[in-house]
């Protein structure tokens, strides 16, 4: 098995150990979740059935309340419930990671979907099943009690008749004899007969006439539709002409899209972008969510530029996915610094203490060099500028480097004793510069410089390049500084202005 493993991925083969670790805690997810979830989710939709309206225990305000709630948590996407349950998560287990934090969200978002099984399974009772027990004397009733009317009036008309209308009216006959010899009597379910053809016939008619109806009413809102298009047709090509002439006029505008990664680059390009808008460029700001996506993004040519990353980030991602994309201007600089909700300083951080990193390989070396500048560990010098945890020669204090997702770090400070922040992050989630126990140090190494980055093929059309030309110095310009400066209170550096990485 393991000779398979290592013809077919090699990779995994190298890190069996953390494989089957994962798979396990996966199992351990997985089991527990399930369980919880099959006994929550078999009560809840037990009482959904059960207190519905004409269920055997009607009651409206818990029917409301629980249907509503139900498909509340179904609507929401897993990843957001994820972080909604954070509270309750810490509250119930007393952290949101390793397999106790998983569990908590996998049960919020997996009981909705159970109850509605159950839901569902239940509802798909045969109804025929309980009204035969109710004839054959199940909850009989008094003829003269209310229920007696109401299962009289419930009854499906609808439903196939074992008996005749002979034994029906038969039925009905001898009821009545009897009735003036019994005071009470155990209540009959009246048996509705068949329908006859000229029935059928008629709820045919009647169905064909809805239809009728509903086609007439579909065409006509068809050809309303029609209608308005062609209107709005007309009145686009109008506008559209007019646009066209005041281009011809005043100059073709241009639609530049930029991919970023953090609220905080709406600011970063405030002034850039309203100092191209008077050069005829739109400057349209892409969000994204992680750091994967963007160079995905614009190798593939959903946007023109991007603008979150250093040097070492961009040349790994070439090196891997072979993206034909390049650095055409230096932006930035961004501390990565150490946070903490637990300790004040560096020296109060023990044995045994989780500080967590991000997990991508250059962000996460980045993280490794801070932590070693803080005096915690010692990296192999052969490692340069990317280093991994497997570089690390000793520990000065015997942490547990756990790796997460940038994005993910800053929420989960409270679980851990110290965390590497990626600068956007940070103000995205309001940490300060002056809140961190360690401050990044490695500010001077070019290969942390953030960039704005093209297409290696747009840079070689020269229309194209001298319009970027004009986004990087746009970007590096005073304007930009004072941002950095009065908005962020000097948490970005400018660094690199002075390269010409397009006509270079």
């Amino acid at each position: 098995m393991q000779e398979l493993i290592v013809n077919i991925a090699p990779n995994l083969a190298s890190k069996l150990p953390d494989f089957y670790k994962a798979l396990g805690d996966t199992m351990l997810m997985v089991l527990w979740s399930g369980l919880i979830s099959f006994v929550f989710g078999l009560l809840l939709g037990v009482v959904l059935t059960v207190t519905k309206p004409n269920g055997i225990l009607e009651n409206k305000v818990v029917y409301q309340i629980l249907d509503k709630l139900v498909s509340l948590f179904r609507s929401i996407p897993f990843i957001i419930l994820l972080t909604w349950v954070m509270p309750i998560t810490r509250a119930l287990v007393g952290t949101v990671l390793y397999v106790r934090g998983a569990i908590v969200p996998l049960v919020f978002g997996s009981v909705p979907f159970f109850t509605r099984q159950v839901e569902s399974a239940l509802a798909e009772l045969d109804g025929g099943l309980i009204e035969a027990a109710l004839s054959m004397g199940s909850r009989a009733a008094s003829a003269t009690s209310p229920s007696a009317t109401a299962m009289t009036a419930t009854w499906p008309t609808s439903r196939t008749s074992p008996c005749s209308s002979l034994c029906s009216s038969s039925a009905s006959s001898n009821l009545s004899a009897d009735a003036s010899s019994k005071r009470t009597r155990t209540n009959v379910i009246p048996i509705q007969p068949l329908p006859t053809p000229l029935q059928k016939i008629i709820l045919t008619e009647d169905i064909s006439m809805k239809l009728k109806k509903f086609f007439a009413l579909a065409l006509a809102a068809a050809t309303l539709a029609l209608a308005l298009t062609a209107c709005g047709s007309k009145a686009d090509d109008s506008a559209d002409n007019s646009d066209a002439n005041t281009d011809n006029q005043t100059g073709e505008t241009v639609t530049v899209k930029l991919g970023v990664v953090g609220g905080i680059y709406d600011d970063l390009w405030a002034s850039a972008k309203a100092a191209l808008a008077d050069e005829g460029i739109d400057l349209e700001i892409v969000q994204f969510s992680d750091y994967v996506t963007p160079n995905n993004a614009l190798a593939n040519g959903d946007i023109d530029l991007n603008a979150f990353q250093h040097r070492i980030y961009l040349q790994n991602e070439i090196d891997n996915y072979g993206y034909a994309i390049q650095n055409i201007g230096n932006t930035f600089i961004i501390p990565l610094n150490l946070y903490s909700q637990k300790v004040s300083s560096v020296d109060e951080l023990k044995d045994g203490d989780v500080v967590a990193i991000p997990d991508d390989l250059t962000n996460g070396g980045r993280a490794l060099k801070v932590l070693e500048a803080a005096g915690l560990i010692e990296l192999d010098p052969s490692a340069a500028f990317n280093p991994t945890v497997d570089d690390i020669t000793s520990y000065k204090v015997n942490i547990t480097i756990e790796e997460l997702k940038a994005n993910t770090i800053p929420s989960v400070l409270p679980d851990v004793a110290a965390a590497v922040v990626n600068g956007n992050y940070a103000l995205d989630f309001g940490l300060k510069t002056d809140e961190a126990i360690y401050k990044d140090s490695v500010l001077d190494v070019e290969e942390y410089w953030n960039l704005i980055a093209a297409r290696t093929a747009d840079i070689e059309d020269p229309d194209t390049a001298a319009i970027y030309e004009k986004v990087v110095e746009a970007f590096q310009s005073s304007a930009t500084e004072d941002v950095f400066n009065n908005t962020f209170g000097g948490y970005f550096i400018a660094v690199g202005w002075d390269q010409d990485l397009i006509n270079q």
